[in-house]
């Protein structure tokens, strides 16, 4: 009886070991997650939503210049079926690592986290219809111009295949962001169209250098604002040497100015010509105060109008990264990130206040701003933490309760200079 008591313990303590290491392992896998999930879900980064009608399509221009452009007809839902009615498009981009961070992106290409991606530029697009998830008919493609503010040289397209791994997916091209330049210049064109107004002035001469002028004594001239362009706005800024006054034979009103000016060039003189028709004006019948100040306050509107939007176009990336996609979910163009180039050190925090002991077990996550980039360590790896020497980079760490604490780049340069092996941090 005691030999069997004795057998069943050892085989019970057997599976319970076994338990405990399979317990063990499953926690092990568990320090990590492979895919999207925000690490603090109040700061997730936002979707716009866009709604347009799926048999017709829609092209969308973002602010930061990024195009997209969905085809009529292009999406089924998940039995397969080709979906009618408004379609709801929502859209987000991350251009910045703490972006990236905010949202839960993996940046590791798979669960191994063997290797990582630093992006030059993401976005994620997720349709629906009556709430349902919806996908790109196969032979469908959408068009994206993706808004550029890093050079991509040597990057390649990603997706994140069923919001999980990273798989390298087509190739993309780098173009000028042209609409920017071209939306700059009409801008331009409408304001200088909004400058243009009369100009009435005087010919301010000595009369008796040039007598023959002394019958328009008195007269003032009013160029009309259709003929008002730079090469006038110039011309008002010569002195001129003679002017000439000649009547238009289809005009009743107007006459034609015609200015010159003699310059010596070495032994040759060149003779500078320009001429315009203008009205001439007497007895005070130019623009009065009144219209001048309409006419400035109408200006000033178009102007702040324009100047507005003049900024709002600057804002645009000067470089778009254009490809296309057959799937929703994330894209991404991104390169393998050279892990050579870390330094490697173990980190402590150092909490001034009192906190929940079990802060010691929170994730931390390396923001390596400058190669955009997000890599989260577990505490079993707090040993080994990769830094960026000479590049920017920060700690975030997320303690009970939801709280963010940052680690910025001079606390890090300062404990990286101290060349410990141990890194450790003051929190306050």
């Amino acid at each position: 009886m005691k030999k069997h008591l004795i057998k069943f313990l050892v085989a019970a303590l057997s599976f319970l070991s076994v338990f405990f290491l399979i317990k063990l392992n499953k926690k092990d896998k568990e320090d990590y997650f492979q895919g999207i999930r925000p690490p603090i879900s109040s700061m997730d980064l936002p979707f716009d939503t866009y709604v347009f009608d799926a048999d017709k399509g829609t092209t969308i221009e973002r602010p930061n210049g990024t195009m997209i452009r969905i085809p009529a007809n292009a999406f089924v839902d998940s039995s397969g079926n080709k979906v009618n009615g408004k379609v709801v498009l929502k859209v987000r981009e991350f251009h910045q690592a703490n972006d990236i961070f905010r949202a839960g992106i993996s940046m590791s290409i798979d669960s191994s986290r063997t290797q990582f991606l630093e992006s030059a530029g993401m976005i994620e697009l997720r349709a629906f219809s009556n709430s349902a998830a919806l996908e790109l008919e196969e032979g469908k493609e959408a068009e994206i111009s993706l808004a550029s503010f890093r050079d991509a040289a040597g990057y390649q397209l990603y997706h994140m295949e069923k919001d999980k791994n990273w798989i390298v997916s087509d190739t993309f091209s780098i173009l000028k962001n042209t609409r920017k330049q071209n939306m700059l210049d009409s801008l331009q064109l409408v304001l200088t169209h909004a400058s243009k107004q009369d100009i009435i002035f005087d010919m301010v001469t000595n009369l008796e250098d040039v007598p023959y002028l002394k019958a328009f004594d008195g007269l003032k001239w009013k160029i009309s604002k259709k003929d008002v362009d730079d090469e006038l706005m110039n011309a008002m800024r010569v002195n001129w040497d003679e002017v000439s006054v000649k009547p238009l034979l289809l005009s009743k009103s107007k006459y034609r100015l015609v200015f010159r000016k003699t310059m010596s060039l070495r032994d040759t003189d060149l003779v500078k010509e320009y001429q315009v028709n203008a009205i001439p004006i007497k007895n005070r019948a130019e623009i009065t105060k009144n219209e001048m100040n309409f006419l400035y306050q109408n200006y000033d509107s178009v102007k702040l109008l324009v100047d507005a939007e003049t900024e709002r176009v600057k804002m645009q990336a000067d470089l778009v990264n254009s490809f296309k996609i057959n799937k929703m979910g994330i894209w991404n163009y991104d390169k393998l990130m050279n892990l050579n180039d870390l330094v490697y050190r173990e980190i402590t925090f150092n909490f001034k206040k009192k906190i929940d002991s079990q802060v010691t077990k929170m994730n931390v996550y390396a923001i390596y701003l400058d190669n955009n980039s997000v890599i989260e360590y577990a505490y079993k790896d707090w040993k080994k933490i990769g830094f960026l020497k000479n590049r920017k980079m920060q700690l975030n760490l997320i303690i009970p309760g939801g709280k963010l604490i940052k680690i910025d780049e001079d606390k890090i340069l300062d404990a990286l200079g101290n060349k410990a092996t141990n890194l450790i941090f003051d929190i306050e």
